[in-house]
């Protein structure tokens, strides 16, 4: 999401409705790296109680994971409208950005992540970043989604490749992708509904 409406629990305000949240925080610039005593308990609007931890990714390295998730699983996920209400905020965002909601057994939000930050026409999405905060929440699935900061949600080709890439990545890890969401100001598109055959072969459960 654009800064003003991202995903982002120490830095950038959240300003999710529902569901749960999760943000990666990459602080390499950080001259000094962030004390922080234990796990710190917040309430964020739509959230519930949450707790947020940070650790540094290696002993020596100032850049700190942080990971914030809900004292309690968030609703059950049983439609892609479900998706579009969750990440309504990422309709308004001025560049690409690309997000992963992780699922427990039951299909609830356990975490909800902004895993990269793009351009107005593109966002750079990794396989194995997609995965790492899901794994890191012992997440069964996943649904993945972006928003077009254009207005329109129309899929792409690239979409589609791009949806299949990690479908086959969460075979390997295993980790099925439920669905791949469009988000725009003209509303919402999910690849499962409308262009299935980019799950073709998958493991995906859908509800």
């Amino acid at each position: 999401m654009g800064r003003g409406v991202g995903f982002a629990l120490l830095a950038v305000p959240v300003a999710l409705t529902a569901g749960a949240a999760a943000y990666f925080d990459y602080r390499r610039r950080s001259k000094r790296p962030v004390a922080l005593a234990g796990p710190a308990k917040r309430r964020y609007r739509g959230l519930g109680q949450t707790v947020t931890e940070c650790k540094r990714v290696a002993p020596g390295q100032r850049v700190l994971l942080c990971l914030t998730r809900p004292k309690k699983p968030g609703p059950m996920i049983t439609d892609p409208d479900q998706v579009c209400r969750l990440l309504a905020p990422a309709a308004a965002a001025d560049r690409e950005n690309f997000y992963v909601i992780s699922l427990d057994a039951r299909n609830r939000v356990i975490g909800v992540e902004e895993n990269a930050r793009g351009t107005l026409t593109g966002v750079e999405v990794h396989p194995r970043e997609v995965f790492k905060g899901a794994m890191m929440m012992n997440a069964n699935s996943i649904i993945v989604a972006h928003n077009h900061p254009s207005g329109d949600n129309v899929i792409s080709r690239e979409d589609i490749e791009l949806t299949r890439r990690l479908v086959k990545a969460g075979q390997l890890v295993g980790i099925p992708v439920h669905d791949h969401v469009i988000v725009s100001a003209d509303g919402c598109t999910s690849l499962a509904e409308v262009a299935p055959h980019a799950f073709d072969g998958s493991s995906v459960r859908r509800r």
